[in-house]
This record gives structure tokens, C-alpha cells and sequence, in this order.
């Protein structure tokens, strides 16, 4: 992550109005290097002036060297640009700390089964339904027990998702491998993982499969919103659509390269 924490960090919790998230949510920016040579150069100039100048963060005096590189950090960038990244870090920030709360990493030692599965991140006692090489990867299909059905019916819980990233454990061993959930069904779920698990467990083992909150989602998140603030012609397409809302155009000939 490009910034820490600041002494005055807000519990997001107390965030009354999402408006409000980023007045309040905002990382706090270290007291900035003086070095003009190794700030020009740096890949997170553009980042790093954007919070120094629109952030309540710390001050630098006129002769500072972000001072003079201000125009060159910033002068491509609207405040309708500027607002849309200060808005989506804020609310990134706030959906990083609910998820790392609801499903801390810790919980597969010190929480039951039981309990994850109330919460619910953990789609608990399942049984492997059937196992399917695709590519080096294998489909793992689990059937869901009657108890969960019911629960999934009644809308109290979600449980792993399609696309997310999550945790197999079995009662004896958390985390015994981890993949992406392929089908989240209301009888079945399915996880690709790098191996063929029923190849050294027992048909009645009973597998848990948690979801598995990472600051890779978060980083990834913010390492696209920093692509999107470069001075690059490509991140300016991608900015009149996504954040000027520039609609689409459609070209009379096709380029020479595809035609």
C-alpha cells in the first residue's frame, strides 16, 4: 500500500453518510523526501503530490521540490479527476476494514466452524461431489448439506461467491489449498484449485471452503485507480470514459493494423 496510517485515522464506523467518507477516510502522507532528482523520477509523483496538495496532510515550504514539480504531477489531471480518486481510495479504505473485520484471516485457528459459517464467510460440511482436470487446474464440486440449504433459503447467509478468492480446510487442517470459487450454486459449490484433493482424502472427509479477505483485492484496486491518474495517453481514454463519461464513439474505417 502506497501510504500508511495517520495518527488521527478514523474508525469508519463512525461514517454517518458515504459523502462524508472522503473527508474523513483519507491516508495520512508521510513527511515527503527533499531530493528533486529521485521525486522526478519517482512513479508515484503524480500520487503522492495529489494527496500533499488535496489532502489535509502535512505542509512543504516554497522551496520544497514538489513544489516545482507540481505542474508536472498534476497539470494533466482535472479536479473532476482528482475528486473521483480521493472518493474511490476513501470508500476502498472503508470496504477493506468491514471485510477485514467480518473475515479476519485469523478465524480459521480461533473460530469454529460453526461460527464462520454464521457470520457467514464459511460455506461449512460439505462433501466433494466430483473432481475435473481443466488444464493444470483442477474443478472441485462440493455438494452443500441439507442444514445449509436451508439456511442459504432463509437468507441469512452468503458464503463464498463466484470469483473469490477462498480457503479449503478440513476438521483436522485449515487451509489445506486455496482457489477461486468457479460455481456458487444453492446445492453446490465449486473451487479450482492446483490440486486433486481426493487423491489423499476419504470421500467422507468433510471440507469447509471460507472467503478469503486479502490486501491483495485492495492493492490491486488502488494500483488501477493509480493507472488511471498516469499521464499516458491511454489512462486519458480511459479517464474522459470512466470518470468525464465521454460516451463512446465509433470510428468510420477500422485502423490499418486491424483492417
Amino acid at each position: 500500500r502506497h501510504l500508511a496510517v495517520g495518527p488521527q485515522d478514523i474508525d469508519p464506523e463512525q461514517v454517518t453518510d458515504i459523502e462524508d467518507a472522503v473527508g474523513v477516510l483519507q491516508q495520512k502522507l508521510p513527511e515527503p523526501v527533499h531530493h528533486h532528482n529521485a521525486c522526478s523520477k519517482c512513479p508515484y509523483l503524480t500520487i503522492c503530490s495529489l494527496h500533499l496538495w488535496h489532502t489535509e496532510g502535512p505542509s512543504v515550504s516554497d522551496s520544497h521540490p514538489l513544489v516545482k514539480l507540481r505542474e508536472q504531477a498534476l497539470g494533466h489531471l482535472t479536479p473532476q479527476h482528482i475528486e473521483y480518486f480521493l472518493h474511490w481510495t476513501a470508500l476502498l479504505r472503508m470496504e477493506e476494514r468491514e471485510q477485514m473485520k467480518s473475515a479476519p484471516l485469523h478465524a480459521l485457528w480461533t473460530d469454529s466452524v460453526e461460527k464462520r459459517s454464521k457470520r457467514g464467510t464459511c460455506s461449512a460440511n460439505l462433501k466433494l461431489k466430483s473432481v475435473e482436470a481443466s488444464g493444470d487446474r483442477y474443478l472441485h464440486v462440493f455438494n452443500r448439506q441439507v442444514r445449509e440449504i436451508e439456511t442459504l433459503n432463509s437468507k441469512t447467509i452468503s458464503g463464498p461467491q463466484e470469483g473469490e478468492f477462498s480457503i479449503v480446510s478440513i476438521d483436522s487442517r485449515p487451509w489445506i489449498a486455496a482457489g477461486v470459487i468457479a460455481v456458487a450454486k444453492e446445492r453446490e459449490i465449486g473451487i479450482i484449485l492446483e490440486r486433486d484433493l481426493s487423491r489423499r482424502l476419504s470421500k467422507d472427509t468433510s471440507f469447509h471452503i471460507d472467503t478469503y479477505e486479502s490486501y491483495a483485492t485492495t492493492v490491486a484496486n488502488l494500483t488501477n485507480l493509480g493507472v488511471l491518474l498516469e499521464d499516458s495517453e491511454r489512462s486519458a481514454r480511459l479517464r474522459k470514459f470512466i470518470i468525464d463519461k465521454e460516451p463512446p464513439g465509433c470510428r468510420r474505417k477500422l485502423p490499418r493494423e486491424i483492417g
